[in-house]
């Protein structure tokens, strides 16, 4: 499933934006790479994924803190992403980088 930024999703800032278009692009990446069964294009597309994300959760945490933004709540959803990227990431070393069909569901519901 190809996820499409729409201007609904946006923030009204620019470099937010640019980030969450960024990141829908890697996971677009990582769904191309499932279905073509690149184990080695999955595992780096998900350490790229996961880099991006820190960087835009950063910033995100820069900018609420900057404008005094009530910022626990939603810093515990990035910690969840973050640990579901994990978990993921660990599945597909556990299973010496290969791509299963149990991890692809866990990816997919995740």
């Amino acid at each position: 499933m190809v996820l499409e930024w729409t201007k609904k999703m946006s923030v009204g800032n620019e470099t937010i934006d640019s980030e969450h278009k960024l990141i829908l692009d890697l996971v677009n990446d990582i769904d191309s790479a499932i279905r073509t069964k690149d184990d080695a294009l999955i595992g780096q597309a998900l350490n790229i994924l996961e880099q991006a994300t820190r960087a835009h959760f950063e910033n995100e945490e820069r900018i609420a803190q900057a404008i005094n933004f009530p910022f626990d709540e939603h810093n515990l959803e990035h910690r969840y992403i973050l640990d579901e990227l994990q978990a993921i990431k660990e599945k597909l070393a556990d299973n010496q980088g290969e791509w299963s069909e149990s991890v692809a569901e866990y990816y997919y519901m995740f």
